[in-house]
């Protein structure tokens, strides 16, 4: 569910809080699948960067902190083939309306 809410304000950030552009880029395949493969990489490497402490009492909130500190790069990724494609998606949508 995290990364579903994560997608959506990637998709938000990404279409300058514009709702509807935000709702068609996450029905965007291609960038669905892409946010996908990228956010299981970084849950990759939270697991593997949290295995030293799996045996330490550390609350749930601090887990999450740092879960979130994992996986906030991804907000600084932009797909540039994907979005171009994206963009000429659009375009041929707004010729057929």
């Amino acid at each position: 569910m995290i990364m579903y809410g994560d997608f959506l304000e990637w998709a938000m950030l990404r279409s300058a809080d514009n709702e509807k552009m935000a709702q068609k880029l996450i029905t965007y395949k291609p960038l669905a699948k892409w946010f996908a493969m990228e956010y299981s990489k970084r849950c990759n490497e939270f697991k593997t960067a949290f295995k030293p402490y799996l045996n330490k009492n550390i609350d749930a909130s601090t887990r999450m902190n740092f879960f979130s500190e994992m996986t906030e790069s991804i907000f600084k990724i932009y797909p540039s083939a994907l979005m171009n494609e994206f963009i000429k998606e659009l375009k041929k949508e707004k010729l057929k309306v």
